[in-house]
């Protein structure tokens, strides 16, 4: 049997691994789309209906209301796996075009205005406990209106509304008692269509698009004091009556189709930067549909419509699954003259972060490196987990490809590396597999001990 070459190729920085290395490696993998929307096949509430609003609480995406021949009035849940419709003793009255959000702080979905059956514009505030929905009259209040958009901000415990076809630039926000009308120093100019959601990472609402004498393509960010213009690298194109919502398994806003053009697009804006997803498979396009988070961070897209000659309804229930990024540990290591090393790494390697190993149960200082490659199967012919017993390693066993040997900074009995994983679609889906290959003078005839093995699975934020 062939020997393997343990020549030990080290990148020229002793703690962080060089981008063009890892891609090269990498590349030997099969790379897979990662988001991609799936078809659920609930039974669907009673029927199509074109702009409801919604709001997720965590567990259960809250429905109420749309227009199908006429304004409806209903409530449901979706919980992930099924629709059930609710039967509270009092409603508000039918409508469409309004807007809905979830109060965390006071777990209540916070429904105003939208077009009523009368196709009158409506100025009533109703709150929903998850049984009973509650009216509640303050003094002040916006004025009647549809097609704005609401946000909840969960840190500093408002929900945010803007926009709508009056008050079109008028920023409002929500106490849970009151309504108070903003006076930021800055504002997106007037509109309605448009969608809002709030981001993590950012700390802010944000809002994407719209239309009024424009069909708007920009992003702002609402902070509680003013509205600031993002002006990233990348934009959708314009559009209205999309389907916005967050992501919360990813921190990412989701923004799928819309008005006019009905393109088949989904785009995720990070806090930074608009993205567009290449889904394998995607829903209709549509506008006016439900877009909305359930209790395992998916977006859920529901019902909708598209209007070309006439209007055609959607009532199907579509998932945007994503991927995990994971890490795992596998195998065992075999002993050096401070116990067995043992790999740790993050547990979410995603596209475009830094991922970081380390590796612990050192020698003092002992020199470490990591055996970095795409196979945990075979190597140069030899099939993996290869026993290294008769190259004076008695008991250790090499269980990746060596691919690339990087050096790790070493400080005591822990050694560390930096890995950046680059942003290249074709990585996402790819598996890495990682080994430590410690220097130990004094664990065996060679001096060399090996860890335990761990596996990365890579996916795009």
């Amino acid at each position: 049997m062939a020997s393997p070459n343990l020549s030990l190729r080290r990148s020229r920085s002793p703690s962080l691994l060089p981008l063009a290395t890892l891609t090269a490696t990498l590349l030997v993998a099969t790379g897979r789309t990662q988001s991609n929307w799936v078809a659920l096949n609930p039974t669907a509430p009673g029927q199509f209906r074109l702009a409801a609003a919604a709001a997720s609480d965590g567990t259960r995406i809250w429905v109420f209301g749309g227009f199908d021949t006429s304004a409806l009035g209903d409530t449901w849940d979706f919980d992930g796996q099924t629709w059930t419709e609710h039967f509270p003793a009092g409603s508000p009255p039918p409508r469409y075009a309004h807007a809905m959000a979830y109060d965390g702080a006071r777990s209540l979905a916070v429904v105003f205005g939208g077009v009523g059956a009368t196709s009158a514009a409506l100025d009533d505030t109703w709150e929903w406990n998850g049984n009973t929905w509650t009216q509640r009259l303050p003094s002040v209040r916006p004025s009647a209106r549809s097609e704005h958009a609401m946000a909840y901000d969960p840190l500093r415990g408002r929900t945010v509304l803007f926009g709508g076809t009056s008050g079109s630039a008028e920023t409002w926000e929500w106490d849970g008692t009151n309504w108070q009308l903003m006076t930021p120093s800055q504002s997106p100019p007037p509109r309605n269509g448009h969608g809002m959601a709030f981001h993590r990472e950012s700390a802010k609402v944000v809002l994407f698009g719209g239309i009024s004498s424009s069909i708007y393509n920009d992003t702002w960010e609402w902070d509680g004091t003013n509205w600031t213009q993002r002006l990233p690298a990348h934009v959708p194109p314009a559009r209205f009556y999309a389907q916005m919502c967050h992501d919360p398994g990813r921190d990412r806003v989701v923004v799928f189709s819309g008005r006019p053009n009905y393109l088949q697009d989904t785009w995720e804006w990070d806090g930074h930067d608009w993205t567009q997803r290449n889904p394998t498979s995607s829903p209709a396009a549509r506008h006016g549909a439900i877009l909305a988070s359930d209790r395992n961070g998916r977006p859920i897209l529901f019902s909708g419509g598209r209007l070309r000659t006439s209007m055609q309804y959607f009532g199907d229930t579509v998932a945007l699954q994503a991927a995990s990024a994971t890490f795992r540990r596998f195998g065992n290591g075999c002993a050096g003259s401070n116990g067995v090393p043992q790999v740790q790494g993050d547990p979410s390697p995603f596209l475009g972060t830094t991922w970081d190993l380390t590796v612990t149960s050192l020698a003092q200082n002992a020199p470490t490196l990591a055996a970095i490659g795409a196979s945990d199967a075979q190597w140069n012919g030899l099939a993996l987990p290869f026993d290294m017993t008769a190259f004076g390693m008695p008991g250790c066993g090499l269980a990746v490809s060596v691919d690339v040997m990087p050096a790790l900074s070493v400080q005591g009995s822990t050694a560390t590396l930096s890995v950046p994983v680059p942003t290249v679609p074709q990585l996402a889906g790819s598996d890495l597999f990682v080994q430590a290959v410690v220097l130990d003078a004094s664990a065996n005839p060679l001096g060399v001990v090996l860890s335990n093995a761990g596996a990365l699975h890579f996916a795009a934020l």
